[in-house]
């Protein structure tokens, strides 16, 4: 962990809780532009620089300065216009029957100092899977271009010019996900709780504890994946800490500890506390291994949001043979077989991922599906793990998350 990370982190904490920054001659603007850029959280960041510059307190060149302060505002005025396209698509669904619930993003953005500058390109809406047919109708209608939902899949990619990216979620998880992270464990069926947008439109949103789960869980399968943001580590920590006396910690704990992610709950609310200015006596953190949370956090600032500036492609996978033969007692290649059985003619669009042939011509199809069903009997291949991601499964284990 870097210290340019470390006052990233600092800066954009202090935005998020409308605190004045300290002096601190010795950042490195430029250092910092580039991390908050790859976590994502440079607009709230920016928020701390300009209350530093407004009093003299940091060197930037007025130009650059005014060009910075320039974007930052139309990228605020293009969120609040596409936050209010999103809550009138929301309206119409919702006057068809189709009940909308909101996954993160505004849901927990009203936690921030300034909600706005919490800018995200996409929105999750979660609706009921019967109703995925006339939802999708319905954006056609205000028109949404809409990608297939693939085999397994919890979302549908809706794009629009004004909106931006809405996916919509008919179930929480991906399969895959579900059955061997989740260890299909967590239902989600606590009543919805409403909230007020920015511009005061009633929005839903999930019951207090399922929500603090769902960020949970949607961390850590970031986390476990390939990378996961200092952002969602925010929103996980001010839900928490905003809602602790509605969230039912006896269900939340039990289901950590269920899936072993007791022990990195706890480094979570450790770095909250360090460094986010999370209540220090809301929950017990007290056996911690400093050599561990140190690695949390380098983890964090290597992997940028999502892990795109990582390569730890097929870590997940490695992750999750590692998982299932903890939970299971089994090869991992018996669950993928049977998943495979489960479905034998898979769409073309499926099919492409592991046999690309088909998109030359649709005739190749039966053949597609024969090839699929042989690969099926097959032992499946062992998993190629480079030095570094075997390194990052120690860490896991470190961790006590297999």
């Amino acid at each position: 962990m870097t210290k340019n990370f470390l006052d990233t982190i600092y800066l954009y904490n202090c935005a998020i809780r409308g605190k004045e920054p300290e002096i601190k001659s010795d950042i490195n603007i430029k250092d910092v532009y580039i991390i908050s850029k790859k976590q994502g959280i440079w607009d709230t960041v920016f928020l701390s620089l300009k209350k530093l510059y407004d009093k003299d307190k940091t060197i930037i060149e007025a130009d650059i300065f005014n060009k910075l302060n320039n974007e930052f505002l139309i990228k605020c005025t293009l969120n609040s216009k596409r936050l209010v396209f999103v809550h009138n698509i929301i309206k119409k669904l919702e006057d068809n029957g189709i009940n909308c619930c909101i996954l993160k993003g505004e849901s927990v953005s009203l936690y921030y100092n300034t909600p706005l500058a919490r800018i995200s390109s996409d929105t999750d809406i979660l609706i009921d899977k019967e109703e995925t047919d006339r939802c999708l109708e319905i954006l056609k209608e205000e028109g949404f271009i809409i990608e297939e939902q693939l085999y397994e899949s919890h979302q549908i990619r809706c794009e629009h010019p004004t909106s931006g990216l809405i996916e919509i979620h008919n179930r929480m998880y991906g399969v895959k996900t579900e059955d061997v992270t989740f260890n299909n464990e967590i239902k989600y069926d606590e009543d919805h709780v409403t909230f007020l947008g920015f511009d005061k439109c009633e929005l839903k949103t999930l019951g207090y504890t399922d929500n603090a789960l769902f960020l949970l869980m949607h961390f850590l399968k970031h986390f476990i994946s390939e990378g996961v943001g200092v952002r969602q580590l925010a929103d996980t920590l001010l839900y928490i800490e905003n809602n602790f006396s509605k969230i039912d910690f006896d269900r939340v704990n039990t289901h950590l500890k269920n899936l072993k992610f007791d022990t990195v709950f706890s480094y979570i609310i450790e770095i909250g506390k360090r460094y986010f200015d999370f209540p220090k006596d809301l929950v017990d953190t007290s056996l911690i291994d400093e050599k561990l949370l140190e690695k949390i956090l380098f983890d964090m600032e290597c992997g940028g949001v999502f892990g795109k500036d990582s390569d730890r492609k097929g870590f997940y996978d490695l992750y999750l043979a590692e998982r299932y033969k903890s939970i299971k007692n089994k090869d991992i290649s018996e669950y993928y077989n049977k998943r495979k059985l489960a479905r034998l003619f898979p769409n073309r669009k499926f099919m492409s991922i592991n046999y690309p042939y088909v998109e030359k011509n649709i005739l190749l199809m039966p053949i597609a599906w024969v090839h699929r069903m042989i690969d099926s009997i097959k032992p499946k291949k062992e998993i190629l793990a480079g030095e570094n991601n075997n390194e990052r499964l120690d860490f896991f284990k470190e961790l006590d998350m297999i």
